[in-house]
C-alpha cells in the first residue's frame, strides 16, 4: 500500500476481529489519497485494486493470501519484489461498515480507512 493519511491513531476495534468479519468488498474513504478497493474472499485470497493507479490511468490489481491473528492483518503477496512478499498492519477498527488499519512505512505510521 502506498499513500494515505499520516497519523498515529489508537482506536480500539469495535468488534472482535474474526476471519468472517473482514470478508467482502471494501472501498477507500476520502481520507486516503489513493482510491483503493479491497476484496477479502473466504478462500483466503485478497484482491487489492488501485483505481486509476497505472501509468496510463488504468486500474492495477494485486493479489495475495490474507490472515488475521489478534488485531494483526497479514497478507502474503502473490507477486512482490524480494523482501516485500509479506505485509502486516494493525487493525484499529473493524465493524460491519468500517475497516481502519495502521501500518509503518519507513519511519512513519499511516492510517488507512475503508467502508462498505
Amino acid at each position: 500500500m502506498t499513500s494515505c493519511s499520516s497519523g498515529d491513531d489508537n482506536d480500539n476495534t469495535e468488534q472482535s476481529i474474526t476471519q468472517s468479519s473482514i470478508l467482502g468488498k471494501w472501498y477507500s474513504d476520502s481520507s486516503n489519497s489513493d482510491n483503493i478497493n479491497l476484496d477479502f474472499l473466504s478462500s483466503g485470497k485478497v484482491n487489492v485494486t488501485y483505481i486509476g493507479g497505472g501509468n496510463n490511468g488504468q486500474n492495477i490489481t494485486e493479489t495475495g493470501y490474507w490472515s488475521i491473528s489478534g488485531n494483526t492483518l497479514k497478507i502474503h503477496w502473490d507477486s512482490a519484489d524480494q523482501g516485500l512478499e509479506n505485509w502486516s498492519s494493525e487493525v484499529l477498527t473493524l465493524t460491519d461498515s468500517q475497516l481502519k488499519w495502521k501500518e509503518k512505512i519507513g519511519n512513519q505510521f499511516y492510517t488507512f480507512s475503508f467502508h462498505r
